[in-house]
């Protein structure tokens, strides 16, 4: 069962700052956190945890991104991928749910291009 702490329990693992990547690819990861960060890496045999994520996106154009948990740093081993939009010149929240094995990364990029974007990752893991 998972539970929500409010002012103790686990505290969030946050990504690197909300700094602009300009002319960013499809390919180029705006925001991550890895395995070593999320402590994935460690995990045993089938043990998962479940984790509350905050993706914090936003871009100077309309974009499309892609948020997804990943098993490696290979752009194809997305796995649970959502798509969000963002509208020109604003940032948006959105928080999903996801359950994390052995060696899952999440991570947030274009699936459209865009001038200017941003991306900030919190993920808060649930007891």
């Amino acid at each position: 069962m998972g539970a929500f702490d409010v002012g103790f329990g686990n505290p969030p693992i946050n990504s690197t700052g909300f700094s602009p990547v300009s002319a960013p690819s499809t390919s180029t990861l705006i925001a991550e956190l890895d395995s070593t960060q999320l402590g994935t890496k460690d995990f045993r045999g089938s043990q998962s945890r479940q984790f509350r994520v905050n993706w914090y996106l936003g871009a100077d154009t309309n974009v499309t991104w892609q948020c997804e948990t990943a098993t490696s740093t290979d752009l194809a081993s997305g796995q649970d991928v959502v798509f969000l939009k963002t509208p020109t010149g604003q940032t948006g929240q959105y928080v999903t749910s996801h359950v994390l094995s052995r060696d899952m990364r999440l991570r947030a990029r274009l699936f459209s291009t865009g001038v200017n974007a941003a991306a900030y990752i919190s993920a808060e893991p649930l007891s």
